[in-house]
């Protein structure tokens, strides 16, 4: 930034033919675009190249004599680290190279795994029975700046797309943050794969691994992916209005229900009685009215002649 040098770098075969360039750049894992440079290049031959390294005003000279250096400006002067390094090879990209995880069940199956480059996609298959929902929840250790930004897509054996989330927040999680979470209840039974990567490379090709996107804030970091079948309600006695719980005629005594939302499909129903012109209230009251308790969310139905149901939140 200021006050440095506002390097620049140019890329140069043998012969001296610039290939490339780059003045300021934003590498995987760097959270601030400044005047430092950066540049990914993929090379089609094999051989000797070069590269230069000048300041943004000295961008002319000629690779092969020397000359045509351009004086002056800001910024001009100053001590840098060069870092030259090969991507790895990412060998589980693509459906056929997928982490196996096996049948999903209600037991957790935690993988702990990094995406080591902007291009890096982990990719796992599982098996699931028809009507399962199957919960993918990705925890990192930031879950915002300076970590991961996860993002997550389901694909079935023929590499197409099902579902994807990028910021979601998993049953019992307080924060919305950069971790992905995603719920999917599966028509069929069989294989299907799910795509961990950052939020900027969400258009590879599941089944060849090919196109990634580069680049990006918050491109590499670790994570942790949990996969479950959902919490199920075998039977929610009380989640519509044949089961509700009566409270029978409201008057001035307050009247007070304690009880659970769990899990989080969770539906609580209660009826009452009033006469015509009375005002009512409905409260409801968490122990902790914030982060880390209930959201909670309260809807009237009326009940209609004829049996037709009128809803207000």
């Amino acid at each position: 930034g200021s006050g440095g040098l506002g390097s620049y770098i140019r890329l140069f075969d043998g012969q001296g033919t610039q290939l490339a360039f780059n003045n300021d750049g934003l590498a995987p894992g760097e959270s601030r675009i400044g005047f430092d440079a950066y540049l990914r290049y993929t090379f089609t031959s094999t051989g000797i190249y070069y590269l230069g390294v000048s300041n943004y005003n000295n961008i002319q000279y000629n690779a092969v004599t020397g000359d045509g250096d351009t004086a002056g400006g800001l910024n001009t002067v100053g001590s840098y680290q060069l870092i030259v390094q090969a991507l790895p090879i990412d060998t589980n990209d693509s459906i056929s190279e997928a982490l196996q995880l096996g049948t999903v069940t209600a037991t957790p199956i935690t993988v702990n795994a990094d995406i080591v480059t902007d291009i890096d996609v982990n990719m796992v298959g599982f098996v699931v029975s028809a009507g399962q929902a199957v919960d993918f929840d990705i925890d990192t250790p930031l879950n915002g700046p300076g970590g991961l930004g996860s993002y997550i897509r389901l694909f079935n054996a023929q590499g197409q797309q099902l579902a994807f989330n990028n910021d979601g927040v998993a049953p019992g999680e307080n924060t919305l943050g950069f971790d992905a979470y995603l719920r999917y209840t599966f028509p069929t039974a069989g294989a299907y794969y799910l795509g961990v990567s950052n939020f900027n490379n969400v258009q590879y090709d599941a089944i060849t691994g090919n196109g990634d996107t580069a680049g990006g804030f918050n491109s590499i970091g670790s994570y942790t992916l949990i996969v479950q079948t959902a919490p199920v309600v075998v039977s929610d006695p009380n989640d519509t209005i044949s089961e509700a719980t009566s409270l029978g005629a409201i008057t001035t005594t307050p009247t007070t229900v304690s009880a659970v939302i769990s899990p989080d499909t969770d539906v609580n129903m209660v009826s009452f009685s009033v006469i015509a012109g009375l005002v009512v209230d409905f409260d409801i009251d968490t122990v902790l009215n914030g982060s880390g308790g209930l959201p909670a969310r309260m809807v009237l139905l009326l009940k209609l002649p004829g049996g037709a149901v009128f809803e207000g939140a």
